[in-house]
């Protein structure tokens, strides 16, 4: 982890994301997979600079006061679903909302249900 970082942040291994987690849609799938500037792997770095992410969203998460609204996949095969509650149950922000899309992946916006994930955003969007 934080070792090889520091030794050989280039270090790159596979991410292993395959196209067919993102999306439920055969034509994302498809697009992701035969993207030129999607890469399957990640460098130690990377790995060390997203974990140091996370732990600094879940540990400054008080100190949000704002509206946040988060969009979660339940069937989401690249990030825990649950991660999205422990987010929205550390906001300090009394205007929070965490909505959730039975079945869906990671890519709300890329899957077959799009049209309401995006309906979604603009309600609440048009609330604040």
């Amino acid at each position: 982890g934080k070792g090889m970082s520091k030794l050989w942040p280039t270090l790159s291994l596979p991410s292993d994301v395959p196209p067919e987690h993102v999306s439920h849609d055969p034509e994302v799938i498809a697009a992701y997979a035969n993207d030129p500037l999607n890469h399957d792997v990640a460098t130690s770095r990377w790995f060390t600079e997203v974990v140091q992410a996370q732990h600094d969203v879940l540990s400054q998460a008080r100190q949000i006061n704002l509206p946040i609204l988060v969009m979660q996949g339940t069937d989401d095969l690249i990030v825990e679903p649950e991660c999205a509650q422990t987010i929205i149950d550390g906001v300090a922000s009394s205007d929070k909302e965490l909505i959730w899309y039975d079945g869906l992946y990671h890519e709300l916006f890329n899957e077959l249900e799009r049209e309401s994930v995006y309906s979604d955003l603009d309600a609440w969007l048009n609330k604040h």
